[in-house]
């Protein structure tokens, strides 16, 4: 393992990603609870994100990369258990000038979720294989900055449209006290 591969930032980031994926591979029941778990989660993760080396010139290895089918499961699982939180309004340029309007855009948080969880098992499905370039490939899904600038935009969005089912739906102003740690 080299210096870098051992490194803590990479490791905490490896072992959050496994947490990420287990929990949309492992959803339960309670579209609530669930959501604020997905919160917490992308929220470390992409910070985690953020402490990764900067990418090298990595050779692109698609051989770890989700199928389309395997993508489309997880996009459906999304979609049945949030059911009408599913879409969310967004801004399509958040920096935009004052003489060019944003526009107003429908989001996905089905599609959000399913795309970061892509990205994030490559990495992760590379990081776990006995691969020599293992650290290269996992890190080409992770930290490259096409794939970074692509999840990481999913899991911005994504954030934002969690923190509004967590914190402002009717079942969290009724009473419900989200994200507390037990």
């Amino acid at each position: 393992m080299s210096l870098t591969e051992s490194s803590p930032d990479v490791l905490r980031f490896s072992k959050l990603a496994e947490e990420f994926c287990n929990l949309i591979e492992n959803l339960d029941g309670d579209s609530g609870r669930t959501c604020e778990k997905l919160l917490l989660s992308m929220a470390e993760l992409y910070a985690a994100a953020l402490l990764l080396p900067e990418s090298e010139d990595f050779e692109i290895n698609e051989d770890f990369r989700l199928s389309h089918e395997n993508w489309k499961i997880i996009f459906m699982k999304m979609g049945s258990m949030l059911k009408v939180h599913s879409m969310y309004w967004t801004v399509s340029d958040k920096q935009s000038l004052p003489d060019a309007p944003p526009t107003l855009e429908m989001g996905n948080l089905d599609d959000d979720l399913a795309d970061v969880y892509r990205d994030i098992k490559s990495g992760l499905s590379a990081w776990k294989s006995s691969s020599k370039n293992r650290y290269n490939d996992a890190m080409y899904h992770w930290r490259d900055s096409v794939n970074f600038a692509h999840w990481s935009r999913h899991a911005v969005d994504a954030i934002g449209a969690l923190h509004e089912i967590v914190f402002y739906t009717k079942e969290t102003r009724d009473g419900h006290n989200p994200v507390r740690h037990e």
